[in-house]
């Protein structure tokens, strides 16, 4: 390798991001990456000389670290790892290695449910790609149509009659996968959007790795932050639902590699970078997050290069973003314009009155900021990586700001929006991950690895929670072995009833609970008045079983006792009255390897979809309806 000069691009030094540089003899900057999508059209020596690129002479990596000089502690420990560095097929191996991994760890909970249909998203993108294929297989339209004629294409789900505020990516991806197969099948569907939602989650990890190398440019830091987020136990529970958050995730985490290379990079960087946004964009309206990152990396670049290649990299983003939306979210256009059907949409979800809809009393009872932050540190991107963020925030400069604006623009989006769920705070994860890096190439190697185990046994608990032992399928498989049970009371139609789709056996078809089961809706959620006391107190005389399948009504409901004080005597009198017995109850919570953890205190949507609390009640021969029905009318007045 040739002799190296200093290369001054920030303030007349050579940090970047916190990345001491130099320039080789051929003129090329290892600070800068000649393109933020290294693996596109390369083989596994070209991907892995690119990744082992910028790597200095023995003076450069002793002061290659995340944030400036740092020093150098010689052995046979670090002389190994510099040779492993130097050997482009080793880091392709261990970089894919690292991949698949995280892709088998989500690839083995695509049947967390049993495909039972347990999660309400993903029920509504599977209603309305079977009826997008259905319109293909009739020939009235398909992919090409509805990418060409937009909005008034014939597979819209607006025009065949659904409401959608999700971006059309999703939907058009399975559609243009599944046209040319026989899988038409609930479960077929589902199964297939799981499987590639875990696929493109799989290849996040691979963006956070080249992120994490752009900030460090060091092999191990960038895989340990690519473990970060490989084990975050958001990501890995989103990577199981056919749903539109981790594909934000991806579009997010591939438009922050544009982004980060921006400054110092070229106009191809910006085109890369605005195609990321478009697809962010088509997945879901908040990949408008990312505005404020790409503010950052233009000024960066206008800092570095000046204003009139900023300016050129502006444009180029903008104009790669829009065609980019307008190919792969077509049905929001009418046209080039926007389309008024998806205008009504959105104008609807704006106005409705959110604090009437069940899922969403839990915000309203009290959510408050100091819970989000715990929650997304427990479950969110996961103690260990939060350390090392945290941790890292000293050297965080340069264009390692252009992730930080990223991650902390969508946590206090989400902290202060009305409903602070987890996983619209995702697209945080990617950049959050990558800043972990910045700690990781500072601190001894005995505590990154101790930090990056206590990553891989915190985030197994994620993993254990979708090896098919769910809480509802334990439950219908009880309910369906109990002779003589019939008549089921559940509590709502805006939950989960029970029993739900079962296989009884291994192996065996899946068994509907209307085959053998007469199903009562208490309809817990409506008008808190006299009719709704009678109803409880009669369902129950006829039921066998009471089913209370998630704590969506029961612990949320009495938090607001003012507002439903029939519903809060209820549930008090179900915990508390001698003439009706609990009899099967599952509360799994967090199952670490070792140790299973209480998360009854996290928000609902974290629990509600694939670890419930589960109880079912019968009641006794001393059950009195009449008294029932007079405790509850008490509570009125």
């Amino acid at each position: 390798m040739g002799h190296h000069q200093p290369v001054h691009l920030l303030d007349g030094g050579g940090d970047i991001g916190g990345l001491v540089v130099g320039r080789h003899d051929d003129g090329e900057v290892p600070g800068q990456s000649s393109c933020p999508f290294p693996i596109a059209g390369s083989g596994p020596r070209r991907l892995a000389a690119v990744l082992a690129r910028g790597r200095t002479s023995k003076q450069g990596n002793r002061l290659a670290a995340a944030g400036g000089s740092g020093s150098y502690r010689a052995g046979s420990r670090r002389r190994a790892g510099m040779r492993i560095e130097k050997s482009p097929l080793a880091i392709a191996a261990i970089v894919a290695a690292l991949v698949i991994a995280g892709g088998w760890l989500r690839l083995s909970g695509t049947d967390w449910d049993g495909f039972a249909f347990l999660n309400p998203d993903e029920r509504h993108l599977v209603f309305m790609l079977t009826d997008m294929l259905e319109v293909t297989d009739r020939g009235d339209g398909g992919l090409l149509s509805g990418i060409l004629d937009g909005a008034g294409a014939a597979v819209n789900p607006r025009t065949i009659g659904f409401f959608n505020v999700y971006g059309d990516l999703p939907l058009l991806a399975m559609l243009g996968l599944l046209s040319g197969s026989e899988a038409r099948g609930f479960q077929e569907l589902i199964e297939a959007g799981r499987t590639v939602t875990a696929l493109i989650d799989t290849a996040t990890i691979l963006a956070v790795f080249f992120l994490a190398h752009a900030l460090c440019r060091r092999i191990w830091p960038a895989l340990g932050a690519a473990a970060v987020y490989a084990l975050a136990p958001t990501a890995l529970q989103l990577a199981n639902f056919y749903a539109s958050d981790t594909w934000l995730v991806a579009g997010y985490a591939w438009c922050l590699l544009g982004l980060v290379a921006l400054p110092g990079g070229s106009v191809r960087h910006a085109l890369a970078a605005g195609v990321g946004f478009g697809l962010a964009l088509a997945c879901k309206i908040t990949g408008a997050w990312l505005i404020f990152p790409a503010l950052l990396a233009v000024g960066l670049s206008a800092r570095e290069s000046g204003w009139r290649l900023a300016s050129t990299q502006l444009l180029a983003g903008l104009v790669a973003t829009l065609v980019t939306l307008r190919l792969a979210s077509p049905f929001l256009f009418d046209g080039l314009l926007p389309a008024a059907s998806a205008v009504e949409d959105f104008r609807e979800l704006f106005a409705m009155k959110v604090m009437e809809i069940p899922p969403t009393w839990q915000w309203e009872a009290g959510y408050p900021a100091a819970a989000f932050l715990r929650d997304f540190t427990l479950f969110g991107l996961g103690p260990a990586g939060v350390a090392l963020l945290l941790a890292g925030v000293p050297w965080m400069r340069g264009r390692a700001l252009i992730l930080l604006v990223a991650f902390v623009g969508v946590l206090l989006t989400v902290l202060f929006d009305f409903v602070s769920a987890l996983r619209y705070a995702a697209p945080a994860l990617p950049a959050g991950a990558a800043l972990a890096a910045l700690a990781l190439s500072r601190m001894p190697r005995a505590v990154s690895l101790l930090l990056l185990v206590v990553a891989g046994w915190w985030g197994a608990g994620a993993v254990l929670l979708h090896d098919g032992n769910h809480p509802r399928l334990d439950a219908s498989r009880w309910i369906w072995a109990q002779d003589g049970v019939t008549v089921i009371a559940n509590e709502s139609a805006w939950d989960e009833g029970l029993p739900v789709a079962v296989s009884l056996e291994a192996g065996g078809p899946q068994r509907w609970p209307q085959e053998r089961f007469t199903l009562l809706d208490l309809d817990i959620t409506g008008a808190e008045d006299a009719d709704k006391a009678a109803r409880i107190a009669s369902m129950l005389a006829e039921a066998d079983l009471v089913a209370v399948s998630s704590g969506r009504q029961s612990e949320q409901m009495p938090r607001l006792p003012e507002r439903f004080p029939l519903t809060t005597a209820y549930y008090r009198w179900l915990e508390t009255d001698a003439c009706i017995e609990r009899v099967w109850h599952a509360d799994r919570g967090y199952p670490l390897p070792g140790l299973r953890l209480d998360d009854a205190f996290a928000q609902e949507p974290w629990r509600v979809y694939d670890h419930p609390i589960v109880s079912l009640y019968a009641p006794l021969d001393c059950y009195d309806a009449a008294a029932l029905e007079a405790r509850l009318l008490e509570a009125l007045r």
